[in-house]
């Protein structure tokens, strides 16, 4: 299936220009459309701020791509020393205060609330489709009993 939405036909004519900024970032202009760019991005701010938020886009797309797929050994992920320092700061501070006094809960306070509904509905279902059906056959069986007993009537 073709999004119809995505042919550079549908595109406005300043998606259109979008598209041949990103095409420039990416290498695919050539050396007439660079120019002719450059000279459109002079005068658009806008256009200027779309291709620098583009430039950082592709930055980091090739940041973690080099990451992912890099050939040497894996690098685990490290935060810088100012950061290890905040998250150590907080997690001292944190041991200092003291912590609420986890008090034991019965079990019912431990259970999650829809089990004794779930537990009421099986006893329902099993009431229903065992007991039930037993008790229907003790009431028909008695009421056939019951009118074979009777005199018949003239």
């Amino acid at each position: 299936m073709k999004d119809e939405n995505l042919e550079p036909e549908n595109l406005s004519p300043r998606e259109q220009l979008e598209a041949r900024v990103l095409a420039m970032l990416l290498g695919e202009a050539d050396a007439a459309e660079r120019v002719e760019l450059e000279v459109r991005l002079d005068g658009d701010p806008e256009l200027q701020a779309y291709r620098e938020q583009m430039e950082k886009t592709l930055g980091l797309v090739e940041e973690s791509a080099q990451s992912l797929w890099s050939a040497g050994e894996p690098v685990a992920p490290k935060l810088s020393e100012e950061r290890r320092a905040t998250i150590h700061k907080t997690w001292t501070a944190e041991s200092t205060v003291s912590a609420p006094e986890t008090t034991s809960r019965s079990l019912m306070q431990k259970i999650h609330p829809l089990i004794p509904i779930g537990m009421a509905a099986g006893l329902a279902i099993l009431l229903g489709g065992v007991w039930l059906p037993r008790q229907l056959e003790k009431a028909e069986a008695n009421k056939v009993a019951f009118q074979a007993d009777l005199p018949a009537s003239k």
